[in-house]
C-alpha cells in the first residue's frame, strides 16, 4: 500500500544552503567569492554577492517557553547558526553603491557557492552592465469618492493622496518628478458600477 503526501500551505522558494554551512568550511571564510541567492534565480538579469568580510554570531538561546513555528520558519532552529557577512551586491544587473551586510538572512537554506572557474558568467555578464528599466509611478493617488466628498466640502477642490512606496536599493519603482509622465500609471479601482440601478435616488455629483 502506498501512502501519498499532500502538503499543504505556501511553498518556500528556498533552496540551498544556509551561509555558515557554505562559508564554514572555506579558506578564510569564503572571502573574495561568489554567493548567489537561488530565490533570485527567477530573474535574468544576474544577481550575486562578493564576500568582503564574514563573522559567526554566537548561537541564540531558546525562549523558556517553546513558541510554534512552521516546519519551515528556522526561528529556532539550533543548528542553523547567524552570519555577519559585508558583501558587494549585485542585484538585476544593478551594483549596490555602498556595501551591505546580512545576518538575520543568512539563516535561510537559500544559498549556493559559484564555482571559480564559472565566476566570469556573473562578473562579465552583458546584463550586468545594462542599465535598469525604470518604473515611474504617480507621485499622488485619486481618494475614494465619499472622501473626496468630504473633502470638497471643507474646501479642497482637487484632493489627492501621496503615493508611499519603499525606496530601497534594490527597488524597481521611483516616484515621478513634477512634470515627468509616468510609465507605470495605476488606479485605485473607484469607479462608477457598470448597473444604473444602483445610483437611483443618488446624488450624481457626489
Amino acid at each position: 500500500m502506498t501512502t501519498t503526501l499532500k502538503y499543504v500551505g505556501k511553498k518556500t522558494r528556498c533552496q540551498g544552503k544556509t551561509l555558515w554551512e557554505i562559508l564554514g568550511n572555506l579558506k578564510d571564510f569564503g572571502v573574495g567569492r561568489l554567493i548567489v541567492r537561488n530565490s533570485y534565480a527567477r530573474y535574468k538579469e544576474p544577481c550575486f554577492m562578493r564576500v568582503i568580510e564574514v563573522k559567526a554570531q554566537p548561537n541564540k538561546v531558546p525562549p523558556p517557553i517553546k513558541v510554534y513555528r512552521p516546519p519551515n520558519d528556522l526561528r529556532d532552529n539550533d543548528r542553523a547558526r547567524e552570519v555577519h557577512m559585508i558583501c558587494e551586491t549585485v542585484f538585476r544587473g544593478v551594483k549596490f553603491e555602498q556595501p551591505q551586510q546580512i545576518d538575520t538572512a543568512s539563516i535561510l537554506p537559500d544559498y549556493s557557492l559559484v564555482p571559480k572557474h564559472l565566476e566570469h558568467t556573473y562578473t562579465y555578464s552583458k546584463l550586468a552592465s545594462e542599465k535598469r528599466e525604470e518604473n515611474i509611478i504617480p507621485a499622488y493617488i485619486e481618494v475614494p469618492p465619499f472622501l473626496k466628498y468630504l473633502l470638497k466640502k471643507d474646501g479642497i477642490d482637487d484632493p489627492k493622496i501621496n503615493t508611499i512606496i519603499n525606496q530601497s536599493p534594490e527597488s524597481l519603482y521611483r516616484l515621478a518628478k513634477d512634470g515627468e509622465q509616468p510609465t507605470k500609471p495605476f488606479s485605485t479601482g473607484f469607479q462608477r458600477a457598470n448597473n444604473s440601478n444602483l445610483y437611483k435616488g443618488i446624488q450624481e455629483d457626489i
